[in-house]
């Protein structure tokens, strides 16, 4: 009886660390300290396509999502989220909402590493580390338009 539970104790000790050491292997490394990225907003529903926002921040934030509070808070545009199992949902950039006409706020970037490894952005805002000079566009598209 001793032995099996020291061999069910050595078990659990030796999944526990691969776990840890597999997490941190494959964890992306974030930047920290000052950084600057580029955000651009844009409304592609219309056959012309409307600037929301276009700029520039400098933010000691890891994550797209803490920038992106920042922008907030220095008024440049306003945003709703809704948080899920994924992170924050973006609703709704300056009131301009989209769910309700078969609509979604997406997000893309040419040059952050994990969209470019990935061939798309395949984190949510709050988990996406940014680097210096990454350039993040968010659009309102239809459904049909991935």
């Amino acid at each position: 009886m001793k032995n099996k539970l020291v061999a069910v104790v050595c078990a659990l000790l030796v999944l526990g660390i691969g776990s840890y050491v597999i997490l941190n292997i494959t964890k992306k490394k974030t930047t920290v300290g000052d950084k600057e990225i580029s955000v651009t907003i844009e409304n592609r529903l219309n056959e012309e396509v409307d600037i929301i926002y276009q700029g520039k921040i400098t933010t000691d934030k890891e994550y797209l999502g803490g920038a992106l509070d920042e922008l907030v808070g220095k008024n440049a545009f306003s945003m709703e989220a809704s948080d899920s199992g994924f992170g924050r949902y973006i609703i709704s950039f300056n009131q301009i909402e989209g769910s309700g006409i078969g609509a979604y706020w997406m997000f893309e970037s040419d040059n952050n590493e994990v969209c470019v490894e990935n061939g798309f952005c395949s984190l949510g805002m709050d988990m996406l580390p940014i680097n210096d000079n990454d350039h993040f566009i968010f659009y309102l598209s239809n459904s049909n338009e991935y």
